[in-house]
Formats: structure tokens, C-alpha cells, sequence
């Protein structure tokens, strides 16, 4: 097994947790309600000010999804190039 970095370790950890799937939509449910609604709001009564305010909540959501993706993937890719040196690859299919 290779030696991982405190970093590595800490992704892979977040990663092996088990959160089942109901923390998982009761994450999205918290954070897509707000904006969700103040887009309802807005179009109810044809406020352009809070479909913006919803639009651009909801553009942050995406930014803090993306940035999060794009920081762990050093480490991700890190952590694989460890294991795929250490495992023989495969060079032919047994059928």
C-alpha cells in the first residue's frame, strides 16, 4: 500500500464516508430551497430584482461546486497515480 500524504488521507476518508442517501438530498434540499423560491417570488410578482438575486444565488451554488471539484482533483489524481503504480496493469482480457 502506498504511503499517503495527511491531504490524501483526509480526501480519501471524506470520500469512504457513508452519508446514505437522505443527507445527501437534505444537503441539496437546504441550499436549493432559498434561491429556488426567491426565483418563484420573483416570478409571481414580475420582480426582475429577486429572479436575479435567485439567478446569481444559484450561479454561486455552481462556482462553489466547481472550485471544490477543481481543488480536489490534484489530490484525487495524486492518490490514483500511487495506486496505479502499484498495481500491475492488466495487458490482456481472460474470456
Amino acid at each position: 500500500m502506498p504511503d499517503f500524504t495527511p491531504e490524501e488521507q483526509r480526501l480519501i476518508y471524506a470520500y469512504a464516508r457513508d452519508r446514505g442517501p437522505i443527507s445527501w438530498i437534505s444537503f441539496y434540499l437546504a441550499v436549493l430551497t432559498a434561491p429556488v423560491a426567491m426565483a418563484a417570488y420573483g416570478m409571481m410578482q414580475s420582480d426582475v430584482l429577486a429572479m436575479s438575486i435567485a439567478f446569481f444565488g444559484l450561479l454561486a451554488l455552481i462556482a462553489w461546486g466547481v472550485s471544490s471539484s477543481v481543488r480536489n482533483f490534484k489530490t484525487t489524481r495524486a492518490i490514483c497515480m500511487k495506486l496505479a503504480s502499484t498495481t500491475p496493469l492488466a495487458t490482456s482480457r481472460s474470456e
